[in-house]
């Protein structure tokens, strides 16, 4: 097991108890064995770690439902970051943004979302000018190649909505008809839908 989540919690319940490693441990791993186990160095035994939560007496079907329910309000974190930037709600991704753990950044948004809005964040707390800015982004999108391409997952076409919002009017456009041609060319129905909302915003002028 390499869910390091997991033993994080162990830990916390550890210390919770105010039970020393040595006395938490004895009789189940060494202490050298149990750092490395936090520290996810070495996989961590299902014997092991079904041993460990009997130590601090938590039955192993309450304790992953409690892990895996927090660590998703976790990573919803992120999400709303980048909500918040898309919306234009800085101070509230300002304050979330602070309480983040950079090192653990949702799988699903890690490439191009979160770096996106991470940077569009940036420049409007006024870190980087509009140029370095445009430039980043482009870079974490690899731009031009991701313009060119025919089969666009999820986190592309997101990361290219938040994107636009911020943009130079020449990316918007060149986006815009990349996006508007890329949807109607795989289904019109799915377009209409899809687009109306954040394209009718630029539309309108009101990036």
């Amino acid at each position: 097991m390499r869910e390091t989540y997991l033993m994080e919690y162990i830990d916390k319940y550890r210390r919770e108890r105010e039970l020393n490693v040595d006395v938490f441990v004895d009789g189940i791993c060494s202490e050298r064995s149990y750092s490395r186990y936090l520290s996810n160095e070495k996989d961590l035994p299902f014997d092991v770690f079904l041993k460990l939560l009997e130590k601090i007496d938590v039955v192993f079907k309450d304790f992953i439902i409690f892990a895996e329910n927090d660590q998703i309000q976790k990573d919803i974190n992120y999400m709303y970051f980048c909500e918040y930037i898309r919306i234009g709600m800085i101070p509230m991704a300002e304050q979330l943004y602070e309480s983040l753990d950079l090192s653990k950044i949702p799988f699903n948004i890690k490439r191009m979302h979160f770096p996106i809005a991470e940077e569009i964040y940036k420049h409007l707390k006024k870190k980087t000018t509009f140029y370095d800015f445009n430039q980043r982004c482009k870079n974490i999108l690899n731009y031009n190649s991701l313009l060119k391409t025919e089969i666009l997952g999820r986190e592309e076409i997101e990361s290219l909505l938040l994107y636009i919002f911020h943009a130079g009017d020449v990316e918007k456009e060149e986006v815009f008809s990349y996006l508007f041609n890329y949807l109607t060319a795989y289904n019109p129905k799915i377009a209409s839908a899809q687009i109306e909302n954040s394209f009718s915003k630029i539309a309108n002028g009101l990036l």
